[in-house]
């Protein structure tokens, strides 16, 4: 926070600084989040499948893939994809309550996220599903940092971003650092950008 503050100020920081500073990082990465930049926040988490269905962390902004777990007694894991349907596709099932392994999963959008998958799971087994979503930005908190889970490659445009959020508010104090911010911190965001492309073998279309 202390960097954030000096590169939009230059002199010495205050406890509020530090606050408004905190506060310019969140804004910085639920604007980053909303354009699906921040592809650190795409994780992968098991859960077990109870009566058809999963309730799901709240913090999920969206599934991204599904994968029904074969687990064998050497040890051994397979995955089968699962198809997303919609709501009325799901509604459209006849056989809701038949027995199989899942193949396909609707998501409902309520306040706990929930999973409904059809077939609802294997006679006498507990099914287990692997999913790879989108986690929202945790709420705004002025006594955290914010930067926990930020990698390295993004962390300099994360402080240029915030710094200039920081000097927008108050262009006086900021002076010429407000025009340096401006012209450096959307090159920043793109070569980040590039070096995620580059660790990524592979990409995820958002159904």
């Amino acid at each position: 926070m202390d960097e954030i503050v000096q590169r939009a100020y230059g002199d010495t920081n205050t406890a509020a600084d530090i606050i408004s500073a905190r506060r310019s990082v969140y804004l910085v990465l639920e604007n980053w989040h909303a354009q699906q930049f921040n592809t650190w926040r795409i994780r992968t988490q098991d859960f077990f499948v109870a009566n058809g269905r999963v309730s799901l962390p709240r913090n999920i902004d969206d599934v991204l893939t599904i994968t029904c777990l074969n687990e064998f007694a050497e040890g051994r894991i397979t995955e089968t994809a699962m198809e997303r349907v919609s709501e009325t596709e799901y509604a459209n099932f006849t056989t809701k309550e038949i027995t199989g392994q899942p193949t396909s999963y609707m998501l409902r959008r309520t306040e706990l996220p929930t999973l409904f998958v059809h077939p609802r799971g294997r006679t006498g087994r507990t099914e287990k599903i692997r999913v790879t979503f989108i986690a929202r930005p945790d709420n705004y908190d002025p006594m955290s940092n914010g930067v926990d889970e930020i990698p390295a490659r993004w962390l300099n445009a994360l402080i240029l971003n915030a710094a200039l959020d920081l000097a927008s508010k108050n262009p006086e104090r900021s002076g010429m650092r407000l025009e340096i911010l401006a012209a450096n911190a959307g090159p920043a965001v793109m070569l980040a950008q590039t070096n995620d492309r580059q660790r990524n073998s592979f990409h995820m279309r958002i159904r």
